[in-house]
């Protein structure tokens, strides 16, 4: 039978009788659902239905992966819940009419399966995996404040059990192709050697037994109470993060629904993921993804048409037409001829610089890491060995892969031997002389096509570029750390750095799978600059009185994940010391909170590490608050005793008023100086860069919340109580004087 030419489909019949499909999304770097396909699809399971195929083999055609998701935009642009009901309706009975297609049905998956994609596989009656570091199975609806709407809820856990069924509803938890096997997900976890032998042959032999794989975990979910108590247990667990996070009771009211007697589970899962599309978690979620795809799409001023730097509410929408469940992003090959940066040289080899140079080399970058000496060096590369085996044992590496990646990282203790490099990051200790000396060093042996940046986290590249002949190749990549957890790398445009350069540096970013924002070159950069003010007003708030454990309390109940106190003695006081003496000059009322800082690191308490910062630790646990007592020898001045002014309703307490707010009042000066191009890039950068609570959007999406008018009353309020360090910033009054108020 000649089967019908498709746009994004095609049929292959063997001699066996078995037809493979080959999936190849038009115009996309990875497969992902979208209404073409989705129509498309209908009319090949038509035909599928009337074949005579001993099995069905679907595959995806590209290097990239089985599928990464569903393209959720045409959803989130629907008027009405009828048209949301209807389109998750439809995915679902295709999906259905997959799992009642009259001969066995195979997916042959390497690479992300994510989101719907693992929905079409689990309608499928057997699933086998390439087992490689590239392979994950997972459905990361949760993650945009969704569920999964086509049939996940309903047939992941009846396969693999609740147990292992629920991380990956509620957390978004993705597996590798062993662990897959391991819990019944797949049939198999097959090695790339005899990957298309064991796909011709797995498919031969489903025909002569056709039913279809069962999970491991069928004896715990065979039981009533068994089922009762892993499910109130997930409940009990997810209570306090569903407040802010309402898809954790929507998935389990929609798993608890697969197993009802009388009733449909899919109409149910269908119904949840209905309603969560309206919420504000949801909207807000989606923008983020936006905002981080946008970020990565390359463009230096990474410009959104639809987000004018205000805060007007109808800003608050997606806007792509692109937005899916997973990552779509076609990441550059440094092994291609194409690609300028292949060699990266990383000056420090420390715990920044070894995780800089692991991501590298990671990414098929050659990797040179220079020392002071050689002892250094080899440490420095020991590091990277230890990064790289840990990765090994948790299964995110085979030997082998571990093996070739350090066959591209090499150590020196010589400049010279920097030579070849195509872009260097400097990673030495935060003084400015010291950094300097290193780039005039780098300037002297590099070729005239390479970049020097800095890795620095408040000091001015622009002042360490004058240490060189070539300014104009000179710019700043801030990394975060751990640097193999933290997605945000602040890209700092030097005054004079060329736009050919911050294009190199976004695409290295980008091929690091690392997520850039653009940021002038001043003090603090973005994130260290909107964080300062946060944590300064926490410490300050302590130095008047407050109980470290409430303030960090009320955060977290805010939606962050940890709070302003223990935060400040995770990253270290003398690092924080070192940031906000940078930050002086232009965050005003700040020299209380700077000399407390440095009377602390004068003593040796650096937080954590040392054993001593706000509060005492034993073994790394924490313990009770350190008296200060005897350091605040000029306290801060108590707030007003005075009720000056009422504050507005804006959902927040009075701590987290007074946190939270000169955040959302940095940004605004942050952008009145031109530090970021728009108001996304900051929300974007304070989530991704210090845990800013998702659900809320960011710092200018809260304010849109807020309104403007509440937003300035209660700034004004701050400011006739506090100090004139809550006085709003020129760039939020003028958005109200541009917009309007938006508050109603």
């Amino acid at each position: 039978m000649i089967s019908k030419a498709r746009s994004h489909f095609r049929m292959e019949h063997d001699d066996d009788n078995v037809i493979t499909v080959w999936i190849d999304v038009v115009g996309r770097s990875m497969n992902v659902f979208h209404s073409s396909v989705i129509e498309e699809l209908e009319d090949l399971i038509a035909e599928l239905e009337t074949e005579s195929a001993t099995a069905v083999v679907f595959r995806s055609a590209k290097a990239s992966g089985f599928f990464a998701g569903a393209d959720v935009s045409q959803i989130a642009e629907l008027n009405s819940r009828e048209d949301v009901d209807a389109v998750i309706r439809r995915g679902q009975e295709l999906f259905a009419r997959v799992e009642r297609l009259p001969m066995p049905t195979i997916a042959a998956i390497h690479g992300p399966c994510l989101g719907g994609g693992l929905e079409f596989a689990l309608a499928c009656n057997h699933r086998i995996a390439l087992d490689s570091a590239a392979t994950r199975l997972g459905l990361p609806e949760v993650q945009l404040g969704l569920i999964p709407g086509w049939g996940g809820t309903q047939r992941l856990p009846k396969l693999i059990g609740l147990p292992d069924a629920l991380p990956m509803i509620l957390l978004g938890t993705k597996l590798t192709a062993a662990k897959a096997a391991k819990v019944g997900l797949v049939d198999l976890a097959v090695d790339e050697a005899s990957w298309e032998e064991t796909i011709r042959t797995f498919a031969r032999s489903v025909t002569h037994n056709p039913a279809p794989s069962s999970g491991l975990k069928q004896h715990i979910v065979n039981s009533g109470f068994g089922r009762w108590f892993v499910l109130r247990t997930a409940e009990n667990k997810v209570a306090k993060d569903a407040k802010h996070y309402p898809a954790l009771t929507a998935a389990l009211r929609a798993v608890r629904a697969a197993y009802a007697y009388h009733g449909d589970g899919f109409a149910v899962e269908r119904e949840e993921f209905t309603k969560l599309i309206a919420t504000p978690t949801c909207r807000n979620l989606l923008n983020l993804f936006e905002w981080r795809e946008q970020a990565r799409s390359g463009n230096r001023r990474q410009h959104v048409s639809d987000f004018k730097g205000g805060l007007d509410r109808s800003s608050q929408r997606p806007v792509s037409t692109n937005i899916r469940l997973s990552d779509d992003v076609a990441v550059p090959d440094p092994s291609t001829p194409e690609y300028v940066c292949k060699t990266i040289g990383v000056v420090g080899a420390g715990a920044m610089g070894a995780g800089i140079g692991q991501l590298a080399a990671l990414k098929g970058f050659h990797v040179v890491l220079k020392e002071l000496n050689r002892e250094l060096a080899d440490a420095g590369r020991q590091r990277v060995v230890d990064l790289l085996d840990d990765m090994v044992v948790r299964k995110r590496l085979t030997a082998g892969e571990r093996d070739n990646v350090l066959n591209r990282v090499t150590a020196t203790d010589s400049f010279d031997n920097m030579s070849d490099c195509d872009l260097v990051i400097e990673a030495v200790v935060e003084k400015m002389d010291v950094k300097k000396a290193v780039f005039a060093s780098l300037a002297h042996v590099l070729k005239e096509h390479a970049i020097i940046v800095s890795n620095t986290s408040a000091l001015s590249v622009t002042e360490m570029a004058t240490a060189t002949n070539c300014a104009h190749r000179v710019a700043g990549l801030h990394f975060f750390n751990p640097v193999h957890q933290m997605d945000l790398v602040e890209v700092v445009r030097a005054v004079n750095t060329s736009d050919e350069t911050i294009d190199s540096l976004l695409k290295l970013v980008k091929t690091l799978v690392k997520t850039p924002v653009v940021t002038s070159d001043s003090p603090g950069f973005l994130v260290n600059r909107v964080l300062f003010p946060y944590i300064g007003e926490a410490v300050r708030m302590v130095m008047e009185g407050h109980d470290c454990r409430e303030l960090d309390r009320q955060v977290k109940k805010f939606g962050m994940p940890m709070g302003p106190i223990e935060l400040v003695d995770l990253v270290g006081l003398d690092v924080a010391w070192h940031v906000a003496t940078s930050l002086e000059k232009i965050l005003p009322e700040s020299e209380g909170v700077i000399r407390l800082l440095g009377q602390m690191v004068a003593r040796g308490w650096s937080g954590r590490k040392s054993g001593r910062g706000f509060y005492e630790y034993v073994d790394g646990k924490r313990g009770g608050a350190t008296s200060l007592n005897k350091l605040m020898d000029c306290p801060s001045s108590p707030p007003s005793s005075e009720a000056v002014g009422v504050f507005l309703n804006d959902g927040l307490t009075d701590v987290q008023r007074r946190l939270i707010y000169p955040m959302i009042n940095e940004v605004g000066f942050c952008m009145q100086e031109g530090v970021v191009a728009e108001a996304w890039m900051a929300d974007l950068a304070m989530i991704l860069g210090t845990g800013f609570a998702p659900f809320r959007g960011g710092p200018m999406t809260m304010a849109n919340t807020i309104g403007q008018s509440t937003l300035l009353n209660n700034l004004h309020v701050l400011t006739a109580r506090h100090g004139e360090r809550f006085k709003p910033s020129a760039w939020l009054v003028d958005q109200r004087e541009e917009h309007r108020s938006v508050a109603g």
